[in-house]
């Protein structure tokens, strides 16, 4: 077990490190995706160790892949807020509000340029990481607690679709937290199970992906509406703003109706 989760650490590592070397002029959309979404493994790695009660002191390498995995997220966001506006003709690519978010997108590429020069002893974090590995015991508590964790998630979705949400709000951060969890749990099975059924895999990847497209689309709704509070951006680009807020309001209530049903139809598979 401890010889798998190492040889599955180094592995990413390795895929970090040849992606953050790799010339800026090759990072698009599809690559700040990439990037978190190996470093989102390497972080399954950590969580498994902290679950064990080890501890891993303050290490300036892994805080800088934090940094990197953080500050690709800001720049997805934009990026992903340009390929929603494109969907909609009527707005131009000269119009206040394509050019602020350009710019955003400028300022927060520049600074992950800037972090990505900072210099990262990889083999440090492999032999820093593969010494806590070798200590852990089992990854039964883990996988305990994460299951809890997916278990009360579940609740919150389903309280969240009930007649009586407006009654209490839930916040969309916490309904997040299902997807994240859920990768978590994909990987860890990935890892550790030969046994599941690919159609179990399939389904939960799914009502994953349906996850991520819902929370695309709230952080749409959420960075235009802070777009639009500018008035010289609203008054200079487009007069169907409402009617794309619509859209995208519709586009998210047929997601979470989607994202219901999928969780009604989540076998648990044990690892």
């Amino acid at each position: 077990m401890n010889q798998l989760l190492i040889n599955f650490f180094k592995k990413k590592i390795h895929n970090i490190e040849e992606m953050i070397n790799q010339d800026n002029r090759t990072f698009n959309l599809e690559k700040y995706h990439e990037l978190r979404v190996e470093i989102k493994k390497l972080k399954l790695i950590l969580n498994i160790i902290d679950a064990s009660g080890i501890r891993i002191k303050n290490n300036k390498h892994l805080y800088q892949l934090m940094r990197l995995f953080k500050q690709s997220g800001k720049i997805r966001v934009l990026d992903l807020l340009n390929v929603h506006l494109k969907s909609f003709k009527t707005i131009k690519k000269s119009s206040p509000l394509q050019l602020e978010i350009n710019n955003e997108l400028k300022k927060e590429k520049q600074l992950f340029f800037k972090i990505k020069t900072n210099a990262i002893n990889y083999k440090k974090i492999k032999k820093l990481v593969s010494e806590k590995i070798k200590k852990i015991q089992s990854t039964k508590a883990y996988s305990k607690a994460l299951k809890n964790k997916l278990i009360k998630d579940f609740k919150i979705w389903e309280k969240y679709n009930s007649k009586n949400r407006d009654k209490k709000p839930i916040r969309v951060s916490n309904l997040h937290q299902t997807r994240i969890h859920l990768k978590y749990w994909i990987n860890y099975l990935k890892i550790f199970t030969q046994h599941i059924p690919d159609n179990q895999f399939v389904m939960m990847e799914d009502l994953a992906l349906k996850l991520g497209e819902w929370h695309d689309h709230i952080e749409f709704k959420k960075h235009l509406n802070q777009f639009l509070e500018n008035p010289i951006i609203l008054k200079g680009s487009i007069d169907d703003t409402l009617l794309i807020l619509l859209k995208n309001q519709n586009q998210i209530e047929l997601l979470e109706m989607d994202i219901n049903k999928k969780i009604k139809e989540i076998d648990w598979v044990d690892d």
